[in-house]
């Protein structure tokens, strides 16, 4: 792969985008940030012990201050993260977090995650995170996004089969699907299906990106990627709270 991904760094940091779900909830994706710490916690202690159990394959009681800075101290190059907010104030402001994260030896395949609060769950939430994923790992060259889930996230694991994610194998007690980032889904699937809703995401989501980023300043230089910034897919250890191994999805199949 060449070592220059050439999508612009333009409002990297700064692109809001605005959209709306099918009961009418207004919701806003943007790039992680720093700040958003403030979110993390509170994110967490709104997702049930199930939910908790499905993203970091612990019933994880809260996130130590090295956790949070790794999930929100990221470059957008190797690791990326938007986090999904509420447009309107309320208590539950942070909804959602997707990321990928390169695989240093192969920078052509990315490990993904996303997980949204339970009150926010069943909405198409998930889909237009993912949705984003998709579209953000086709920019920098990530041709393949890589899934671990345990066996017991059954609609997960079902909805990315829906997507056409293949199976890729069983591995100490997980299962890695591959979503390959080429192979959008198409258009013209049979309405009501999985993959029809998805690639109406992809259309809808990918367009009020390209507005956001009508509104921001000229491009700036093409965004390098640097195999010396290694990923790690799992949380920094942690003594007050259990390992942390890996990361998947959350039950929320985004219907």
């Amino acid at each position: 792969m060449n070592n220059t991904i050439t999508h612009s760094i333009r409002g990297i940091q700064d692109v809001s985008v605005p959209l709306q779900l099918a009961d009418g909830t207004g919701v806003i994706l943007r790039p992680v940030a720093r700040s958003d710490r403030e979110y993390f916690r509170p994110g967490l202690r709104s997702m049930s012990p199930a939910s908790r159990h499905h993203r970091f394959f612990s019933y994880l009681p809260g996130l130590s201050d090295a956790q949070l800075r790794y999930l929100t101290e990221v470059d957008q190059i190797n690791h990326v993260a938007w986090v999904a907010l509420a447009a309107e104030p309320t208590p539950a402001a942070g909804l959602g977090v997707a990321r990928f994260v390169r695989m240093p030896e192969q920078p052509a395949i990315a490990e993904f995650s996303f997980a949204v609060i339970d009150a926010m769950q069943r909405k198409g939430l998930g889909r237009f995170l993912l949705a984003m994923l998709h579209l953000l790992a086709a920019e920098r060259g990530v041709r393949i996004l890589r899934a671990t889930c345990l066996p017991e996230n059954e609609s997960v694991v079902r909805w990315l089969c829906r997507l056409g994610a293949q199976y890729r194998g069983y591995c100490e007690g997980t299962i890695e699907l591959d979503l390959r980032v080429e192979r959008s889904p198409d258009p013209a699937a049979p309405r009501g299906t999985a993959a029809k809703r998805f690639a109406c995401a992809l259309d809808y989501v990918g367009r009020a990106l390209a507005g956001a980023r009508q509104s921001l300043p000229s491009p700036g230089t093409p965004l390098p990627y640097t195999s010396t910034n290694k990923p790690n897919r799992s949380l920094p250890a942690d003594p007050s709270s259990p390992d942390q191994q890996g990361s998947t999805p959350t039950h929320e199949e985004t219907r």
